[in-house]
């Protein structure tokens, strides 16, 4: 769960890229694209 929550804090108060995003958290743009916009959210 804290990467989505890294992704959500990227998206709301930066203006970065999903691409830059995806290289400093080290996750795959695929993954970054499913919670950039908050429609899925991580299983606990």
């Amino acid at each position: 769960m804290e990467i989505y929550e890294k992704i959500r804090y990227y998206r709301e108060h930066t203006d970065y890229s999903q691409h830059n995003v995806a290289k400093i958290l080290g996750v795959s743009r695929n993954t970054l694209k499913k919670y950039w916009n908050g429609i899925e959210y991580p299983e606990i």
